[in-house]
């Protein structure tokens, strides 16, 4: 039997209740009013009193991003704060499948939403690619200094190949209906 990857209903309103918890938690923590939050955030307080009482709206994920580096966050507080106690079937749901649902449920088109996927996926690879030549360029610096270094920090390939394929990527497809 194929798995749905549907979010239940029941499921929904409890991540609503967890995102509506954490964010006035957090806020209160830091003693900041909703005002506040808006000034930080650039989110409307109306809104932030929204999800704060949990009045079904469903936040996009511009707008999580925005409270969540407001409130400093970690996104792996925030996530794991958010699907928190759901249904042992919706935490079956792999990470992609979760993100196409809520895309697709605000109305983004099949073909955007499989183009925000790619650029997701390369901009992870080019991230953790960075991230490595970051880090190789730091042990090379500590290597110069302790007279043990080569002449040249040579680029990953890798990072080559992601940045290129993210250089090649159709941009102008979100600019594009779906038939």
């Amino acid at each position: 039997m194929k798995q749905s990857k549907k979010i239940s209903k029941e499921d929904m309103q409890l991540i609503l209740k967890n995102i509506s918890e954490l964010i006035r938690t957090s806020r209160q923590d830091k003693g900041w009013s909703m005002a506040n939050l808006a000034n930080k955030s650039g989110i409307s307080s109306s809104l932030i009193s929204d999800l704060e009482n949990n009045k079904g709206k469903v936040p996009n994920i511009f707008t999580l991003i925005a409270i969540a580096r407001a409130l400093e966050i970690p996104d792996e507080t925030f996530i794991a704060s958010i699907w928190n106690n759901v249904s042992p079937a919706c935490n079956k749901i792999k990470p992609e499948d979760k993100i196409r649902t809520a895309l697709s449920e605000y109305g983004v088109p099949n073909v955007a939403i499989t183009n925000i996927m790619l650029y997701a996926k390369i901009l992870a690879r080019l991230a953790n690619y960075v991230e490595i030549y970051h880090l190789q360029e730091r042990i090379y610096r500590f290597e110069m200094t302790q007279g043990t270094g080569k002449e040249k920090i040579v680029p990953l390939p890798e990072l080559k190949e992601a940045e290129q394929a993210l250089l090649n990527l159709p941009f102008e497809i979100f600019n594009k209906n779906e038939n």
